[in-house]
């Protein structure tokens, strides 16, 4: 396994070199999920004073002090959490890389990002990781077109967030609006992660025909 990352790890000890300190983000609410019998690590981050400015689209991946990957890396597609906007916490969902089902529960390393060059120190003892898969709320229609509808089935909806096969977050609302409009998305697999005030996590598929 270290040979076939080689390469990784050398970019890995080539960031770390020259990463800015970090260490003020903070990674909370670390869950497993599996999504279309793929494996991924859903997770927040936050800040409470930005210390670098977001300077848009980044990539970001798990590597551990042996620098090993244990998620998959070249998706473009994260921001960074900053207080500036009041974004100082923000949603993730990365695939793990093949091989890997759960986050390790002995994992000591740094969430990499790329844009700008950063390491985020993490260290892991997970008590009981939660999954994603809880049915306490429905959507319809599904598959959609047009407006989907979310039926919380009378529990408060925090937040909804909509991110595409790759992870990548497309959109995010607070409980105001149980609608949302996929008029303007491609057509696709999409899923949905529905965050309770009760601290639950539902996760939907969704098909935009």
């Amino acid at each position: 396994m270290k040979k076939i990352y080689l390469t990784i790890s050398i970019l890995v000890s080539g960031i770390l070199s020259q990463a800015q300190d970090c260490s003020r983000y903070q990674i909370i609410n670390l869950k497993d999920s599996v999504i279309q019998g793929h494996s991924y690590v859903y997770f927040e981050m936050t800040v409470d004073t930005a210390l670098l400015q977001n300077t848009g689209y980044t990539d970001l991946f798990f590597v551990d002090n042996s620098n090993d990957t244990i998620t998959t890396y070249g998706n473009w597609g994260y921001l960074i959490p900053e207080s500036i906007h009041g974004l100082d916490t923000l949603n993730y969902l990365i695939r793990y890389r093949t091989g890997i089902t759960n986050f390790p529960n002995t994992f000591s390393g740094f969430l990499m990002m790329r844009n700008p060059s950063c390491d985020i120190p993490f260290d892991n003892i997970v008590e009981g990781v939660e999954n994603l898969e809880v049915n306490s709320a429905s959507i319809y229609p599904n598959p959609v077109h047009g407006l989907l509808h979310i039926d919380s089935r009378n529990h408060e909806i925090e937040k909804v967030e909509l991110f595409d096969t790759y992870g990548r977050l497309i959109r995010s609302q607070r409980n105001s609006d149980l609608t949302i409009d996929m008029s303007l998305l491609d057509s696709g697999i999409y899923y949905l992660v529905m965050s309770f005030t009760n601290k639950e996590i539902t996760r939907k598929k969704v098909i935009k025909n």
